[in-house]
């Protein structure tokens, strides 16, 4: 019998401004992704932080910023 397939999906995230390593904070999401496969569950939280240079269209849009964070 084959493997099923893994699914994913995005299932809250957090939008706020993050401390970093180096110190300081970040605007960014920390979103939380659901992955199945079969009976098996799994749950991973994914911090990503906006670049500097992102435009206001791309801070603004959390379905754009999702299916980067999945990619």
């Amino acid at each position: 019998m084959p493997l099923e397939p893994w699914l994913m999906r995005v299932e809250g995230g957090l939008a706020g401004h993050f401390m970093t390593a180096a110190g300081g904070h970040r605007a960014g999401v920390h979103w939380k992704i659901g992955l199945k496969r079969g009976e098996e569950i799994h749950v991973v939280f994914v911090k990503a932080f906006l670049t500097d240079d992102a435009t206001r269209d791309t801070q603004g849009d959390q379905e754009y910023q999702a299916r980067t964070v999945m990619q």
